[in-house]
């Protein structure tokens, strides 16, 4: 995947608190469709708890969208890594 993103395996987060986010882009011609993503979000909306599509763009540069945070952990902190390591 082109997406950029921080080195915890995240997009990168954006604001604080209640205002927190994140954004992910994909350059032009990466094959990553940001866009059906976005949709896709929309739709499983309607069923579960997911982020919720804030905004989304493109230039000829590439395409983003951004998203509001849940709460939580991310499957990626630390003490979930050392429980599969510990397995």
């Amino acid at each position: 995947m082109s997406e950029r993103r921080h080195p915890e395996g995240r997009p990168p987060k954006v604001g604080a608190g209640a205002g927190r986010g994140f954004v992910k882009w994909a350059p032009a011609g990466s094959g990553i469709d940001l866009g059906a993503e976005a949709a896709r979000l929309s739709w499983a909306g309607q069923f579960a708890r997911v982020p919720a599509v804030l905004d989304r763009g493109a230039d000829d540069a590439g395409s983003w969208i951004a998203t509001s945070a849940l709460p939580g952990e991310m499957a990626v902190a630390a003490r979930w890594k050392a429980e599969l390591a510990g397995r």
